[in-house]
């Protein structure tokens, strides 16, 4: 999360007609990094780094769209209950996550 401070105490910055920070006693925050970038430009001050990326693009999905997912890999979901967290760990039992080197291509 990027905490941004400086140039007003309260109130909102917009871009493109989006608000995309609130300022409460001179402090905003916000999740965006290419907002985080903008703000820069304009002369905030900007702390913080963008939060990590979710490990698992699945952990998301709703129960259908796992069980969609699912279908769609050949993934057999027989004899799992209608749980997210059955249902996806059902399906990393057969795909797990990759590891960080098989996501660079083993480098």
């Amino acid at each position: 999360m990027f905490k941004i401070m400086g140039k007003q105490r309260f109130g909102a910055v917009y871009r493109g007609g989006k608000c995309i920070v609130n300022f409460r006693n001179g402090v905003g925050y916000t999740d965006n990094a290419d907002d985080a970038e903008y703000l820069k430009k304009q002369g905030y001050t900007v702390e913080g780094k963008a939060p990590a990326a979710d490990p698992d693009p699945l952990a998301g999905m709703t129960n259908k769209e796992l069980i969609a997912y699912a279908q769609d890999h050949g993934i057999d979901l027989t004899g799992v209950t209608n749980n997210k967290g059955k249902i996806l760990a059902a399906i990393r039992a057969v795909e797990p996550l990759p590891t960080p080197e098989e996501d660079q291509g083993g480098e």
